[in-house]
């Protein structure tokens, strides 16, 4: 071996460098930022973004405030139901049923349902958005539901629309 002209090194392969030091593997793994919690999900879906159809909704954003309209609904439903049959009997439900949909404890659930219905439209856009899918979907599952109902089979005898045209 001559000093003036050394043995050439062989390269090493890419792939068995040594990776620089930006380019190394973090310690612990990045998930993204923590998830929301039940109080900011219903502050960012109900007062942020009350009808804001654009942009993206986190899992955690949609099932929590998903959680919080089941529970308000559920509560101002039996409220109202505990208001219609403390000032009315089950008797007089029994003789007139329709009494309950002129009830104003009734009217009143109607009416905080649709105050939730379009916060709760608008945060399925938003997670439909953050999987990758248009808000479009949202009317194929509609569709979906109006194809399986105009699949089933017809109801055996006579229903509140007349006799059954397939079993007479």
């Amino acid at each position: 071996m001559n000093e003036t002209n050394p043995t050439p090194q062989p390269e090493i392969p890419p792939a068995f460098r040594p990776n620089p030091p930006y380019q190394q593997e973090p310690a612990v793994p990045y998930y993204g930022r923590p998830q929301l919690g039940f109080i900011e999900a219903i502050k960012i879906c109900f007062l942020q973004k009350y009808c804001t159809f654009k942009g993206r909704a986190r899992r955690s954003e949609y099932w929590w405030f998903y959680l919080a309209c089941i529970i308000a609904n559920s509560v101002v439903s039996s409220t109202g139901m505990g208001i219609f049959f403390s000032t009315h009997s089950v008797s007089s439900y029994i003789s007139d049923p329709g009494s309950l949909f002129l009830s104003p404890a009734y009217l009143m659930t109607i009416a905080f349902t649709l105050v939730l219905l379009l916060p709760s439209l608008a945060a399925l856009v938003r997670r439909l958005h953050d999987t990758g899918h248009s808000g479009m979907w949202l009317w194929g599952m509609v569709l979906v539901y109006v194809l399986l109902w105009g699949c089933k089979d017809s109801d055996r005898g006579q229903n509140q629309y007349g006799p059954s045209p397939k079993y007479q």
